[in-house]
C-alpha cells in the first residue's frame, strides 16, 4: 500500500514541481516587485507554518527527542537546501527561460545516483543506467544544443543552475541517510525540521546582505544582485500575497511532503523520477502559460525521456 501511495506522491510531486519555475518567474517579475531571495524566505516561512502543527503532534505522539547530532544534521540540511540550493534555483529562474531552468534542475537524479554511490554505497543497476541514458539524452534535446550553446555565453547562469541541481541531489541523499539511521522519524518530520533550520539561516543571511560591504559586493555581480540588501516586508501587498501563498502551501509544503514520502517508502532514485516527469510537463506548461516556444528537438527529447521512464516498469515486468 505504501508503495502505491508513493507512486501517487511521485506523480503529485511531478505536477506541482512542473509549475515551480513558471510561478517563481511570475512572482519575481516587475509587476509583483518581489526580490527572488525574499520569495524564498516567505515560501519556506509559509511551508514551515503549514508543517509545524502536524509535525509537533507526530513528534509528541512518537515521543521523539532530538540529540545534538540530530540538530547538526537539520542545520546542515537546511543550509544545503534552503540557503544554497533554493537561492541558486531562484537565480536560475531569473536568468534563464522557465523551461531551461526546469530541465537543468530536473537533472538532479543524476546527482542522486552519484551521491547514493558515494555516500550510501548503492550499486547502479542496468535498468537505472538505461533510464539515465535515454532520459539524459532526452533532456539535452529538450534544452536544445543550439539554445544551450547560446546560454553558455552567460556561463554564470548555467553554472548556478547545475550547482543547484547537484545540491538538491546531495540534500536528497543525505535526507535518505538520516531516515535510514533514524527509523523512528519520517520524511515529513525531516522536511519540516530542515526547512525550519534553513529558514532561520536564510533570515541571518538576509540580515548580512544589509551590511554595506556585503551588499555592495553582491550588487557588483549582475547575476547575484538579488542578494544585495534583500527586503523581507517591503513590496508585500494584497496583489502578490496570493501567489506567495500558492508557492508556500502548494508547491513547497505539499510538493516536498509528497516527495519525501516517496523517498522514504520507494527510495531516493524512484522518488527522483518525478523530475524526469517534470522535464516533460514543464516545457509544455511554459509554452501554454508563458508562451515560450517549443521546438521539434524539444518534442523528440520529451519522447526519449518517456522511453527512459518506461525502462524500470518494462524490464521489471519481464523479470517478474
Amino acid at each position: 500500500m505504501k508503495k502505491r501511495i508513493s507512486y501517487v506522491c511521485i506523480l503529485t510531486t511531478a505536477l506541482v514541481f512542473s509549475l515551480m519555475e513558471i510561478v517563481l518567474k511570475l512572482a519575481s517579475n516587475q509587476v509583483t516587485g518581489l526580490n527572488g531571495i525574499q520569495i524564498s524566505f516567505w515560501r519556506f516561512a509559509i511551508a514551515v507554518a503549514c508543517f509545524l502543527p502536524s509535525m509537533i503532534r507526530q513528534i509528541n505522539r512518537q515521543k521523539i527527542s532530538f540529540t545534538g547530532k540530530d540538530w547538526r544534521n537539520f542545520i546542515l540540511l537546511g543550509f544545503i537546501f534552503v540557503v544554497c540550493c533554493m537561492s541558486m534555483y531562484q537565480i536560475s529562474c531569473k536568468l534563464e527561460p522557465a523551461a531551461i531552468a526546469a530541465i537543468i534542475f530536473s537533472c538532479n537524479p543524476v546527482f542522486v545516483l552519484l551521491f547514493s554511490k558515494l555516500i550510501l554505497h548503492k550499486r547502479l543497476t542496468g535498468i537505472e543506467k538505461g533510464t539515465l541514458f535515454f532520459a539524459l539524452i532526452g533532456m539535452v534535446l529538450v534544452v536544445s544544443p543550439h539554445e544551450l550553446l547560446s546560454q553558455l555565453n552567460n556561463w554564470q547562469g548555467i553554472l548556478i543552475s547545475i550547482s543547484g541541481s547537484a545540491l538538491f541531489g546531495l540534500y536528497t541523499v543525505l535526507s535518505k541517510r538520516y531516515l535510514n539511521e533514524n527509523p523512528g522519524t519520517n520524511g515529513f518530520i525531516i522536511s519540516g525540521m530542515s526547512f525550519l533550520c534553513g529558514l532561520v539561516e536564510l533570515w541571518i543571511v538576509i540580515g548580512l546582505t544589509h551590511i554595506s560591504v556585503i551588499g555592495n559586493f553582491f550588487k557588483s555581480i549582475p547575476s547575484l544582485q538579488m542578494f544585495s540588501s534583500v527586503p523581507v516586508i517591503r513590496n508585500l501587498n494584497p496583489a502578490n500575497i496570493g501567489i506567495l501563498l500558492f508557492i508556500g502551501i502548494i508547491i513547497t509544503a505539499v510538493g516536498y511532503s509528497c516527495y519525501f514520502y516517496a523517498v522514504e517508502n520507494a527510495g531516493s532514485f524512484p522518488a527522483s523520477s518525478s523530475f524526469f516527469i517534470k522535464s516533460i510537463l514543464a516545457p509544455i506548461l511554459a509554452t501554454i502559460i508563458l508562451h515560450e516556444q517549443m521546438k521539434l528537438t524539444v518534442i523528440i527529447g520529451i519522447i526519449l525521456v518517456i522511453i527512459g521512464l518506461a525502462f524500470p516498469f518494462v524490464f521489471k515486468k519481464k523479470e517478474a
